[in-house]
């Protein structure tokens, strides 16, 4: 039998892509067509407010401010009249477009695995219950989400000085759209700078945190200056701070077994809907996990390092009853039980 060679290869590749193409066009047709008509939050009232007036210290949205999200809302705000609409639209597209980074970071997460079961993990991404409902509310969860995953993508593949900048400054940049994105890019930034080889490391580095904190300073200081200066910003953010940790409940504040199997409830089981489907999934996401250590234990630090941190976060910090902050574990779910789905024997039927 002849082999592939590489120009065989690089058509699979390429048809991949299409095929994602087709999904990413499918989700935006399916989103664009029932945008929301009303705001159904507090935080989507924020947020509608920062279109027509950005006022922080009126939480015009509620601090830490979201700039860059702002910023791409009134770019939606200025095809679509209304508020609701421009963002659940703008959530819409960065639903879409997540479809192309979740492919990405599934191919670079362990290259070994099948092209087709990486657009396979992205799909059920896709089309989970939490990422498809969340990508047609006007919120920032999956622009921020989004972000995170290409940011990733571009982090793992790295292989040059250029690339691993280029990756800290959009890192910097994203943090604007949604403060959690820190959590997820951060850590594998650190990783790839740890691993990158090069002669001078410590040099290498600090480019490497020049350029975060340049994308960082490209929102942070207009917003510092726009709230009324560094004082009034400060005193926002900490009144913030202050009725998030008295306000909401969360595992940091109430440290009870009840508590936490509640935030383990939320973030593992409450964003597939039903109890039956996420027992399934996540009793594939175990095996899939198991077989990493078994055969692809260099990929599994990847997948730890990309989404551990944000585990935690979300744990610990982050108000237990609100499932739309599990968003990003849905990602590492999907791919561990696709991972486990892929091994499984061809006459199962599971098999692509």
């Amino acid at each position: 039998m002849q082999k592939a060679g590489p120009r065989d290869a690089a058509h699979f590749a390429f048809g991949i892509w299409q095929y994602a193409g087709v999904i990413a066009l499918v989700f935006l047709a399916a989103h664009l067509t029932f945008l929301p008509a009303s705001l159904e939050d507090l935080d989507s009232i924020n947020f509608a407010l920062g279109l027509r007036q950005f006022d922080v210290a009126r939480h015009q949205p509620h601090p830490p401010g979201y700039p860059a999200y702002i910023a791409l809302g009134r770019v939606a705000h200025a095809v679509i009249q209304d508020e609701a609409t421009a963002l659940g639209a703008l959530s819409g597209v960065a639903g879409a477009l997540g479809v192309f980074a979740l492919v990405a970071l599934f191919a670079r997460i362990d290259p070994r695995l099948p092209r087709r079961w990486t657009l396979a993990a992205a799909l059920m991404t896709a089309v989970s219950p939490l990422y498809w409902f969340t990508a047609a509310r006007p919120l920032s969860d999956v622009v921020g989400l989004t972000a995170a995953l290409a940011i990733q993508a571009l982090a793992i593949a790295a292989s040059s000085d250029a690339a691993v900048i280029a990756a800290s400054a959009l890192a910097g940049l994203a943090i604007g759209i949604r403060s959690q994105v820190a959590w997820l890019t951060l850590p594998l930034l650190l990783l790839a700078c740890v691993r990158h080889r090069t002669a001078r490391r410590a040099r290498f580095a600090a480019i490497a945190l020049i350029a975060l904190l340049a994308g960082v300073a490209s929102w942070a200081v207009p917003l510092v200056v726009l709230t009324g200066g560094p004082s009034a910003y400060w005193h926002a953010l900490f009144d913030q701070g202050a009725e998030d940790l008295t306000g909401i409940q969360m595992l940091w504040t109430t440290p009870t077994p009840r508590q936490l199997l509640l935030a383990l409830y939320y973030a593992f089981v409450a964003p597939w809907g039903l109890w039956q489907l996420a027992s399934g999934l996540l009793v594939f996401a175990a095996a899939g996990l198991a077989l990493m250590y078994r055969s692809a234990r260099p990929s599994l630090p990847l997948l730890a390092v990309a989404f551990g941190p944000y585990l935690v976060f979300d744990i610990l910090f982050q108000e237990t009853f609100t499932s739309r902050y599990a968003l990003p574990l849905v990602v590492p779910i999907v791919y561990l039980a696709v991972v486990a789905a892929s091994r499984l024997p061809r006459n199962t039927g599971m098999t692509l």
